[in-house]
C-alpha cells in the first residue's frame, strides 16, 4: 500500500463516523448560507477554570547541570553510563528521505540520541537512518526494562508551544510511530526556575519501561543535588491497564524500537530561540545497571481528558461567507473552484500497536496535544492552479494554544512549508471587504504569493518541493486547548475547509 493510499483510507474511515456537533452546524451553515446576527463580537471562549499548569519548583541557587550528573555517576558504581545527545531536526534534513512522516514544516524537532547498548539489535531505518544518527548516537533505539535514559535539558526560552513523547518507532521491522500515552508538555512538564512557567527551565527528564527502576534512578538523582519536584518520568508502558502489550522492551530483534520526540513552536523572541536551536543546554545519560535486575509490567499514566463544552458554533456562517468570497475573488479571471470540507484524521497511538487504528499499525509520529485535520481528497496542483484553506483562528477563540497550516506531498510525507500563528493576522483582507479577524485564509500556489499574504509558494523542482505529479496535502494542526492540556476536541470545532481552483 503506497504511503498516498494510506492516507485515503484513514480518511475515509474517519469520513464515516459521526459528524460532531460543530461540523454538523458548519454542513448546515454551508447549505443555508445563512448569517448569524448573534453571534459575539470575536467569540473567545471563556476558560473557567484553565488547565492547573504545573508550576515550577525554586531553582537551588546553586544548582549546576554538569555537577548533578558528575555525582550522580559518581554514585552509581553498579551501574554502565553512556553518555547521549540531544540534537534537533529541521525541514532540511527531510531532503533525500523516502519520506519525512508528515513533519510539521513549522516547527523543528528535538531528539534524544543514545548509543546503542552492548549486544543490541542493529536498527536500520532505510534511507533515513543517516539523519537520525548523530556520531554513536541513534534517536531510535532498543531498551533493556531495566534501563533508564536521563535527559537534562535547559528548556526553550518562551514559545507558543513544546512537548515531548515518546513513541513506539518500529516493531519486528515494521513502522509503527505510534505514541506512548500524553505528551508532557509545557503546561504538564515537571521543572525548576526562578520563573512562573516551564519555558527557560530546568528539567530532569527520565525515559524506562520498570517503575522501580525510574523511582530508583529519580531518588539517586535527588541525592546527587536535583531539586524535589525538577524530575519527570515518561513512561514506555509494557502493558495497558487490561495487560494487553504495549512497548516490548529488549535488546534482541523481539524488542520494539523507541524514540523520544520534541517539539517547539513559534518563540516569542526569533532570535533567542534561534539561539537556544543551535546550542540547547543538555545532557543525555544511558544508565542500566551492570547486571540485568528484574522488573515489572508497567502501565501507562492515565490521559489526560479533552474537550471544554465551548464550541465555536457561533462561527460556522462567518466561515461559509468567508468561502464564498474566496470563490468569489479567486474565479474572477475565468477559473472554475471546487470545494471540499476537512476532516479529523483518527490517529491514536493506543489503537495502533493494537493493530486496530485507521492505518493498521503506522500511526506517523502522532501526538496527542493536536488534532489532526487533513482534506479529504489529495490533490495535484497545475502551474496556474490555487488552493485555499479557510477557517477559524482556533488559537484566537481559545480552544487551541497555536495553530498551523502545513503544505505536504501526499506521495512522500514530506511538509515543504506553512503558514502558523501571528503569519495569520489579516490573512482574510484579500477575499473581505471588512477583513475578520476571527479566521483565517492561506493560498498555495505554484505561482507567486503577494507582499503580506499568507500564502505558501509550492515549487515542483529542487528542494523543498513539491512535484508536479505528486498530490498535495493540506494539513492543519490546531495544537494544545488551554482548558484540558490535551488536543481540542474536533467536535467543538468548526472544521476548516478548502477550495481549489483551476
Amino acid at each position: 500500500m503506497t504511503r498516498r493510499s494510506l492516507f485515503v483510507l484513514v480518511l475515509t474511515l474517519a469520513a464515516c463516523g459521526d459528524d460532531g456537533p460543530a461540523d454538523r452546524a458548519d454542513a448546515a451553515a454551508l447549505d443555508a448560507g445563512r448569517e448569524d446576527a448573534a453571534a459575539p463580537d470575536f467569540g473567545t471562549c471563556e476558560l473557567d477554570p484553565p488547565y492547573p499548569a504545573r508550576t515550577p519548583v525554586p531553582l537551588p541557587a546553586a544548582y549546576d547541570r554538569d555537577a548533578v550528573l558528575d555525582a550522580f555517576r559518581d554514585g552509581a558504581g553498579d551501574m554502565a553510563i553512556d553518555e547521549g545527545v540531544f540534537d534537533f531536526f529541521f525541514i532540511e534534513d527531510c531532503e533525500g528521505l523516502p519520506t519525512c512522516w508528515g513533519n510539521n514544516p513549522v516547527s523543528p524537532y528535538g531528539l534524544l540520541m543514545v548509543p546503542p547498548a552492548p549486544g543490541a539489535a542493529p536498527i536500520a531505518v532505510p534511507g533515513a537512518s543517516a539523519a537520525l544518527t548523530r556520531g554513536d548516537s541513534q534517536a531510535v533505539f532498543r531498551v533493556r526494562a531495566d534501563e533508564v535514559i536521563v535527559l537534562a535539558l535547559r528548556t526553550p526560552p518562551t514559545a507558543a508551544y513544546f512537548g515531548f513523547t515518546p513513541y513506539l518507532f518500529e516493531r519486528d521491522g515494521e513502522p509503527y510511530f505510534a505514541s506512548l500515552g500524553d505528551t508532557a508538555n509545557h503546561l504538564t512538564l515537571a521543572t525548576a526556575s526562578d520563573g512562573a512557567t516551564a519555558f527557560d527551565a530546568e528539567t530532569l527528564i527520565l525515559l524506562g519501561a520498570d517503575a522501580e527502576r525510574l523511582a530508583a534512578t529519580r531518588r539517586d538523582l535527588a541525592s546527587a543535588g536535583a531539586a524535589e519536584g525538577m524530575t519527570q518520568e515518561i513512561r514506555l508502558p509494557t502493558v495497558t491497564a487490561e495487560g494487553e502489550t504495549l512497548f516490548r522492551p529488549g535488546l534482541d530483534e523481539a524488542g520494539d524500537v523507541a524514540m523520544l520526540l520534541f517539539r517547539v513552536a513559534l518563540f516569542e523572541d526569533p532570535a533567542a530561540g534561534e539561539a537556544w536551536l543551535a546550542d540547547a543546554p543538555h545532557r543525555v545519560l544511558r544508565v542500566r545497571p551492570l547486571e540485568p535486575g528484574s522488573t515489572g509490567a508497567l502501565a501507562p499514566e492515565p490521559l489526560r481528558a479533552g474537550g471544554s463544552a465551548c464550541t465555536e458554533d457561533h462561527l460556522a456562517s462567518a466561515v461559509t461567507a468567508l468561502g464564498r468570497a474566496v470563490r468569489e475573488r479567486l474565479t474572477q479571471d475565468g477559473r472554475r473552484a471546487s470545494d471540499m470540507s476537512t476532516i479529523p484524521a483518527p490517529l491514536d497511538g493506543f489503537r495502533c500497536i493494537a493493530g486496530a487504528g485507521a492505518l493498521g499499525t503506522n500511526c506517523l509520529g502522532d501526538n496527542r496535544d493536536t488534532t489532526y485535520l487533513v482534506n479529504f481528497e489529495p490533490v495535484l496542483l497545475g502551474e496556474d492552479e490555487d488552493l485555499v484553506v479557510y477557517g477559524v483562528r482556533h488559537d484566537l477563540t481559545g480552544k487551541a494554544t497555536y495553530l498551523a497550516v502545513a503544505v505536504v506531498d501526499s506521495d512522500t510525507l514530506t511538509g515543504i512549508g506553512g503558514v502558523a500563528g501571528a503569519e495569520l493576522d489579516g490573512s482574510t483582507a484579500p477575499y473581505l471587504d471588512e477583513p475578520d479577524d476571527r479566521l483565517f485564509a492561506v493560498r498555495v500556489t505554484r505561482g507567486e504569493c503577494d507582499p503580506g499574504e499568507a500564502c505558501v509558494h509550492v515549487p515542483s523542482e529542487g528542494f523543498p518541493a513539491i512535484p508536479l505529479a505528486h498530490a498535495i496535502r493540506l494539513i492543519t494542526r490546531p495544537y494544545l486547548d488551554p482548558a484540558t492540556a490535551t488536543s481540542p476536541d474536533p467536535g467543538e470545532l468548526v472544521l476548516p475547509h478548502w477550495v481549489h481552483v483551476r
